[in-house]
């Protein structure tokens, strides 16, 4: 499920970085010392860092996981770090996931056909569909994952990708230009 999680952190666009299994947290819990890894510390756009635990659901129910996050939740607090667990159910839901793990598949596609800049300077700054984008960047439909797999363009990933989906140009993205 880590892995599924980083799928969807890939193509988070709030998301500057991420790093997995950042540190070892020695924590107290109901009088006893304990190690505890959390998955991913995550840093988002607007400056603020969350630890991020994965558990499936079942486990993270148990009694002894539930002391164990509330004590790295205060820790990580304490710290002015988010801490938060995710399981099965927020990380697996469709389409998002399926979606960020069909554009994954599409990132290393050479894009020498279509340049980031010429994608840019082709299309409007206001939403427009992908099959409008392969017509207008004279590419096909694949080429159009490609373009958004390698964050040119953005569309709403909870919603299923396809022909009439919606894009815009990810101006935040714009390392051609410097």
């Amino acid at each position: 499920m880590e892995k599924d999680y980083l799928y969807l952190l890939e193509y988070d666009f709030n998301v500057v970085s991420f790093y997995p299994q950042p540190e070892v947290m020695k924590l107290e819990v109901e009088g006893r010392s304990v190690k505890h890894i959390p998955d991913f510390l995550v840093e988002y756009s607007d400056g603020h860092y969350e630890l991020v635990e994965v558990k499936y659901r079942k486990q993270a129910k148990k009694q002894k996981y539930r002391n164990v996050a509330r004590a790295a939740k205060r820790a990580a607090w304490e710290r002015g770090i988010n801490y938060r667990l995710l399981t099965e159910y927020s990380i697996r839901k469709q389409p998002l996931l399926r979606n960020c793990q069909s554009l994954f598949s599409y990132r290393e596609r050479e894009l020498s056909d279509v340049s980031s800049m010429a994608v840019r300077h082709a299309l409007p700054s206001c939403p427009i569909s992908l099959g409008d984008v392969c017509r207008l960047v004279d590419c096909n439909y694949y080429m159009g994952l490609a373009i958004i797999a390698n964050r040119i363009l953005k569309t709403d990933l909870s919603e299923e990708i396809n022909s009439e989906t919606l894009v815009i140009v990810n101006w935040e993205n714009h390392n051609d230009y410097l």
